[in-house]
């Protein structure tokens, strides 16, 4: 997958815009095709992602740790709260071999039913944007619950960026 950032555009509020075009191959020979557009907006109070024309707050400010918000305040359709929190702030990190001075990573915490549930993390790096996006499931063992068995089901992980 290739996202980038197509253009710039004032929204209908005025707000500068940011057209994300992302791009799809199954493998490195073929080209690249268009998969998706989605938009990105940046406040002085969050960030915020339209996916799938659905809105996501997914980083508010200013960024300290421990802090928890609504990701799902934005969204008109939606009858419940989806809670984002940061999960730590200010750490350096490598993956796929760059290296990265100060990333922060933002747990979404999922509906959660008797002995299992699901959870999404995202996590960012200053000047660049998102670095890792992964989800998974979980499943607790009821006779011993310190026994619980993850399973990741979707993981997207920068491997250039300019």
């Amino acid at each position: 997958m290739l996202e980038r950032v197509e253009s710039v555009y004032n929204d209908n509020s005025n707000r500068p815009t940011l057209r994300l075009e992302r791009y799809v191959r199954n493998t490195p020979n073929d080209p690249w095709i268009i998969y998706k557009v989605w938009t990105a907006n940046l406040t002085s109070t969050n960030a915020e992602k339209r996916e799938d024309n659905i809105p996501y707050v997914k980083l508010v400010f200013p960024i300290e740790p421990n802090a928890e918000w609504n990701g799902n305040i934005l969204n008109p359709n939606s009858n419940s709260a989806q809670d984002y929190y940061y999960t730590y702030t200010n750490q350096p990190a490598t993956l796929n071999n760059l290296s990265f001075d100060s990333t922060l990573m933002v747990t979404q915490k999922e509906e959660q039913l008797f002995n299992s549930g699901a959870y999404d993390f995202e996590k960012y790096a200053t000047n660049v944007g998102l670095i890792q996006k992964q989800n998974f499931i979980y499943e607790v063992n009821t006779n011993n619950p310190n026994d619980t068995t993850y399973q990741s089901l979707y993981t997207e992980k920068l491997i250039y960026h300019n």
